[in-house]
């Protein structure tokens, strides 16, 4: 892709060229000898593009051309050959982006490359930047200059994969009321979406699953503080996210891949409750039976009530999963198994039976997963 977002081959198809685009060629880098096409040589590279164009050409009097019509290029071949592949395919490993091949890239003027290795690099060392992708790079330029600049002041290539950890944080607690109140930074429900440091209530939470699904859909998916401060008798949980930019969807994000990643944290998470009370039954003689087990799920599965919280009327989106209350609890768990919901959240279940007071014949588990969309529910 160029800087608009169409591919580079794309970009190359209307400039003039004196040879067949799609001629094959050998090319000599620096003793090794490469076989590709000229269309992918002129695709992202703005000095491939110059020498096979009409108006400037190889010049076989300056040695362009060597025997055979192979074509000499006076660089070194381990770098050429990571470039060659990213100009084939598009995207490249973030492991193999080297100092050498980030010369070599600017050597040859692959842009679209070059501006994604800026922005990625910017992003990642200042997390707080709240511009949009053409303004990060416009930043790294103004800060850096070059691929060599960033080298120099050592923020290449170390900034392509690490990350300055920076965080947030968000508050759940319990008042004194008894109500499950959560405590975030004022950008994400104020409407400039600017940094401040101030926070508040946030006010859409009604219940201890709303606020957790807050949370998780806002990124809050770390358990910050596990041990659960206590304070004046409220108890209250600590969350933290990663600080990124807030820049808006680009293509460059496509441009360097970065699979060491895979098992990290999850961006976003939500989240359900599995409530497992044992019960005794009631004989038609007014004796006590055998125990059984009641369970049911509660969870968001994308419609809205009302309900009753500390006299006042509140909009809640969690809801008793329908078929599945007084259920059995193998049929609950097989219910979260098949809508995702894999990972117990341990840490989140002492807090909240221990806020709550739960007794021991009641037992809420909590478990999460990766959100789809509504309409994949079951």
């Amino acid at each position: 892709m160029n800087d608009n977002g169409t591919t580079c081959t794309a970009a190359a198809a209307n400039r003039g060229h004196r040879n067949n685009a799609g001629e094959r060629i050998k090319l000599d880098v620096g003793g090794t000898i490469f076989h590709t096409s000229i269309a992918t040589l002129t695709g992202c590279s703005a000095y491939f593009q110059s020498k096979f164009s009409v108006q400037w050409g190889f010049d076989e009097s300056d040695g362009d051309y060597l025997e055979d019509n192979v074509i000499f290029v006076d660089q070194n071949p381990e770098p050429f050959k990571v470039l060659l592949a990213y100009m084939r395919e598009g995207c490249v490993d973030c492991r193999k982006l080297t100092r050498n091949v980030l010369l070599q890239a600017e050597f040859l003027g692959i842009d679209t490359l070059l501006s994604a290795v800026k922005y990625r690099c910017y992003a990642n060392k200042f997390p707080e930047f709240s511009g949009g992708a053409n303004e990060v790079i416009d930043a790294y330029n103004q800060r850096y200059g070059d691929m060599l600049g960033g080298i120099i002041a050592g923020v290449l290539p170390l900034y392509l994969k690490k990350r300055d950890e920076r965080k947030e944080f968000a508050l759940l607690g319990k008042s004194a009321s008894g109500r499950f109140i959560l405590q975030g930074p004022k950008k994400l429900y104020d409407d400039d979406g600017e940094f401040s440091s101030e926070s508040g209530l946030v006010p859409i939470c009604s219940t201890f699953l709303d606020c957790l699904n807050w949370l998780g859909m806002n990124g809050f998916t770390k358990v910050d503080c596990p041990e659960c401060v206590l304070h004046d008798g409220i108890r209250r949980i600590f969350f933290s996210r990663k600080l990124l930019n807030s820049g808006e969807d680009n293509h460059w994000d496509r441009v360097i891949i970065d699979n060491e990643g895979a098992d990290r944290e999850p961006d976003k998470k939500q989240y359900a409750t599995l409530t497992v009370e044992v019960r005794s039954a009631v004989l038609d003689t007014g004796g006590v039976g055998m125990l059984r087990e009641v369970a049911r799920i509660d969870a968001d599965i994308g419609k809205t009530s009302e309900i009753e919280i500390s006299g006042r009327t509140e909009t809640t989106s969690i809801s008793k999963v329908a078929g599945i209350n007084e259920a059995t609890s193998v049929s609950c768990m097989n219910w979260l198994q098949h809508n995702g919901y894999t990972r117990r959240e341990v840490e989140l279940e002492d807090f909240y039976n221990s806020a709550q007071n739960v007794q021991p014949e009641k037992k809420v588990s909590i478990y999460s997963r990766i959100p789809p969309n509504y309409d994949d529910f079951a």
